[in-house]
């Protein structure tokens, strides 16, 4: 039997699962600490174990309640009518050598179909290892398995200087909502072994499985230009002999290699990592025979029993190498990346690929003068495959200045992109220069002025594509201030105006002001934020009010009140509105 296959048929009775050990472990928390809060113990016996436990249990963390309105007149709405949310985090140390940090969060907006917005997971670590129960994303490298969700479980486990961990679950539930754009469940599966010096140096190998169940969607029967009886395409007479469906059953394995090299007192770094990735679009298509294959038998059982490669298999390559140096006033970094066209992994919410980049930074000080140089250079068509090739390079130079009360900046960033092509037609070019500069004077604590700046900004760019040209420029001046007139009260102002000249929408001025006033009272208990603001662009005029009020019922309770308010007023008009009610909660 497949490991996902039988991980799946696990997981699908996971969330029952879940629930019985939540009651459990709530009961005997709930019981224990009930007993420690004071209930009449039975006799010295209990006198003394509840004494320990008080010493030994401490359970910390904060949970905060959200409920929301919101309406919108004049146009679609954006988010649903009433919203409510649930969240806790807490961490219940047992000893000094064990704790469980628990996550909670549930809320009335559901899912995003095929993900769950409700999670719940427990972490208990102890001083040789950690595990997951429920919802948990534990990151392994860049390009194999961070930033996804898992519903399910994992182990990690780190005997001296060795590094092992397990873990799998589901990414994905189905989707049968055709409007929807369906979806199969997804399972995943991950491993790693690697080794870890005392100075944080480390080597890990990495394997991760992830795969579309292809039974948690029916095939379609509405055909549209095929022959019920006979499955036969009108089109061309092609018979179809598998399963349809709306969308493609995936199969991804990654296999990859990361590290990272410290020296000199980690002042030098060194960091790599390579991965390679197989990928099957659909999995419904005929297997490839590996017998074809130019390997060693007992490299092609291998590959056989965690992957079958079918028809449009992708094999691909990504890999990335850094370089950092670290001293007291100067900094400096570089790096290489390179992901193949045919680089899939299913373990990470998104990847580019077929594109290389090069990049490297820079910053040192020199005495109350900070500066910072950066370039990075992107290109894809990596192999040559395509009938053109993007290329990006950006420069960016800051500097930062601190002169006692005057605060200075200069911040110039260039853009230029082109695409290289055999067809005149194909070829276009980007280029965009922004410079900044902000000069603030900030004034001690007992002025009732306390600062003023200004703020400019010129940005133009030029763009050549298929024989046009289109050039755009404008410069962006703002005032702002902020004043104390007493000691519980303080103004926060702004005043910009912006003037843009562009090929196709000609001149224009945009203006744009704000104030802010922020008010504490109650010795500090209470706090609000009042925020009033309006900008002008051409023919729409946008008007948009908030206020904040925030009020500390105790040392470890507090309630919030937000309510916002922006009217559209031009060629759309339309009133938008939002109100929230927060109540915090830590222990």
């Amino acid at each position: 039997m497949d490991h996902l296959t039988a991980a799946r048929e696990c997981i699908m009775k996971n969330r029952r699962a879940q629930k019985a050990v939540f009651q459990i472990l709530w009961a005997v928390l709930f019981v224990a600490t009930g007993r420690i809060a004071g209930q009449e113990p039975g006799n010295p016996e209990d006198r003394r174990i509840e004494k320990f436990l008080f010493k030994q249990i401490q359970i910390s963390g904060s949970s905060e309640m959200v409920g929301e309105l919101y309406n919108i007149q004049g146009a679609e709405r954006r988010r649903p009518p009433s919203m409510g949310r649930i969240s806790a985090n807490a961490l219940i140390q047992a000893t000094r050598q064990f704790s469980m940090p628990v996550t909670v969060l549930w809320s009335t907006e559901g899912s995003y179909l095929s993900r769950d917005m409700n999670l719940i997971g427990f972490h208990p670590t102890w001083a040789w290892g950690r595990a997951h129960l429920g919802d948990f994303s534990s990151p392994l490298s860049e390009f194999t398995f961070s930033g996804v969700n898992v519903e399910g479980g994992g182990l990690e486990f780190w005997p001296g200087r060795l590094r092992f961990a397990v873990g799998g679950g589901r990414t994905h539930r189905a989707v049968t909502d055709i409007q929807a754009n369906e979806r199969f469940a997804q399972y995943l599966a991950a491993g790693k072994v690697g080794y870890e010096h005392r100075n944080g140096s480390f080597l890990d190998l990495i394997i991760l499985k992830a795969k579309d169940d292809i039974h948690s969607l029916q095939p379609r029967s509405d055909y549209r230009y095929l022959i019920p009886d006979t499955l036969e395409n009108e089109a061309d007479t092609l018979w179809i002999d598998r399963p349809y469906y709306s969308v493609l059953p995936q199969e991804n394995l990654l296999t990859g290699l990361a590290g990272m090299i410290r020296l000199f007192r980690n002042s030098m770094e060194l960091h790599f990592e390579g991965t390679g990735s197989a990928f099957t679009r659909d999995i419904t298509l005929y297997p490839i025979h590996l017998d074809s294959l130019d390997a060693p038998e007992f490299l092609r059982d291998l590959i056989g029993s965690v992957y079958k490669p079918r028809s449009g298999s992708l094999l691909d390559f990504a890999g990335t190498v850094g370089f950092d140096l670290r001293l007291d006033k100067f900094k400096i970094s570089s790096g290489y990346t390179y992901i193949g066209p045919g680089y899939v992994s299913l373990g990470i919410p998104s990847t580019i690929n077929d594109r290389q980049e090069w990049k490297a930074a820079t910053s040192f000080q020199i005495r109350k003068n900070r500066f910072s140089l950066s370039w990075d250079r992107k290109s894809n068509n990596v192999l040559s495959q395509k009938l053109a090739t993007d290329t990006r390079n950006q420069f960016r130079i800051v500097l930062n200045r601190n002169l006692n009360r005057l605060r200075s900046s200069f911040d110039l960033n260039i853009l230029s992109m082109n695409a290289a092509a055999a067809a005149d037609s194909l070829e276009w070019t980007y280029s965009n220069v922004v410079f900044n500069t902000n000069q603030a004077l900030a004034f001690g604590p007992s002025s009732m002025i306390r600062q003023v700046g200004v703020r400019y900004t010129f940005q133009t760019s030029d763009k050549n594509a298929t024989g046009s040209r289109a050039v755009s420029s404008y410069h962006t001046a703002s005032l702002t201030g902020s004043i104390r007139p007493a000691e519980s009260l303080l103004l926060n102002g702004s005043a910009g105006c912006s003037f843009r000249r562009s090929a196709s929408q000609g001149y224009y001025v945009t203006q744009v002001y704000s104030l802010r006033c922020v008010f504490h009272a109650l010795e500090k208990k209470w706090s609000s934020s009042l925020l009033i603001q309006s900008s002008m662009v051409r023919d729409m005029n946008v008007y948009r009010a908030g206020l904040d009020s925030a009020y500390k019922l105790t040392a470890k309770d507090a309630v919030k009140l937000d309510i916002s308010h922006a009217a559209f007023e031009g060629s759309r008009t339309f009133r938008e509105t939002r109100a929230s009610v927060n109540i915090s909660h830590r222990f």
